[in-house]
Parts: C-alpha cells; sequence; structure tokens
C-alpha cells in the first residue's frame, strides 16, 4: 500500500509503510512560538476475536386448541468453542413466511440466550421458525462461516 500522510489539525496520522496490520503513526506538534517535536510509534491491528452461532434449537408448545408458543435456544461461541457471555442476540420469529416479531436477548456465562416468541395464533401444520439477524458484543466480530445454521424451525 502506497503511503498515506493526512493532516490533522497540524499533527500527521497513519502513514502506512507496513503490511496491513502494522502502521506508523507519525505525531507533530507546533506551538505558538514555532518549536516542533516529533514522535513516530509502531501501530498493530489486531482482529476483534470472532464468534458465531453454535447451536439453534426451536421447539412449540400448543397452549391451547389455537394458541402456540415457540422458545428459541441460541448458543454463541468462539472458534475454539468458547462460551460467549453477554453476546445481544437479534432474532425474527416468523410463522410460515409472515413475520410475527423480532426480539433481542442477551447470552448468561454459559453462552446460551433464550428468545420465545410469545402466544401466537396457530394451526395445524404450520410452520415457525426462528431467524437469528444479529449477533453483537463490544470486542468481536460475528462470523457466520464459523458455525451454521442461523434458522430453525419447530
Amino acid at each position: 500500500m502506497a503511503a498515506e500522510r493526512r493532516d490533522v489539525g497540524g499533527a500527521y496520522r497513519a502513514r502506512r509503510s507496513h503490511p496491513a496490520d502494522v502502521s506508523t503513526a507519525t505525531l507533530t506538534v507546533t506551538d505558538p512560538a514555532g518549536a516542533t517535536a516529533t514522535t513516530t510509534v509502531g501501530v498493530t491491528v489486531v482482529a476483534a476475536p470472532a464468534m458465531d452461532v453454535a447451536g439453534l434449537t426451536v421447539t412449540g408448545v400448543r397452549n391451547s386448541s389455537s394458541k402456540a408458543t415457540g422458545t428459541a435456544v441460541v448458543t454463541v461461541r468462539d472458534a475454539s468453542g468458547n462460551a460467549i457471555a453477554g453476546a445481544a442476540v437479534t432474532g425474527k420469529w416468523y410463522l410460515g413466511t409472515k413475520l410475527l416479531s423480532t426480539r433481542t436477548v442477551t447470552t448468561g456465562a454459559a453462552g446460551t440466550a433464550t428468545s420465545s416468541s410469545g402466544a401466537i395464533r396457530a394451526s395445524a401444520g404450520q410452520v415457525l421458525k426462528y431467524c437469528v439477524t444479529g449477533l453483537v458484543l463490544s470486542g468481536r466480530t460475528w462470523n457466520t462461516s464459523i458455525f451454521a445454521p442461523t434458522t430453525a424451525t419447530d
């Protein structure tokens, strides 16, 4: 990558002269009398550790002759299989192709989060589906290629 130099209020930053994961930052400060001082440091950019949905189960329970409730249990792990606590899992509930709701739940210490569809009016033969649409935790990235799938039905 070609070197880049950007003027930021009298200082220069992000002069890249190394591979993509290492940058050189140079700061030049000028005081009111015109005296300057410069320092340069190497900055290593480290990718945030990845996480993904490692397990997803959906079960439906009929509460009455016309109402049912769906429960989705989402398990979140890192690439080594370690449980991820505190991740916000957003998912959408569908009955057939009709969107019922969007809900966000948080994983606990075991890396699992449970989402409920709430009571829904369902007929025999209808398919209840839950699809994970978001996975967020500060300092982590969602890498959807670690595990699969992110949609389950009952």
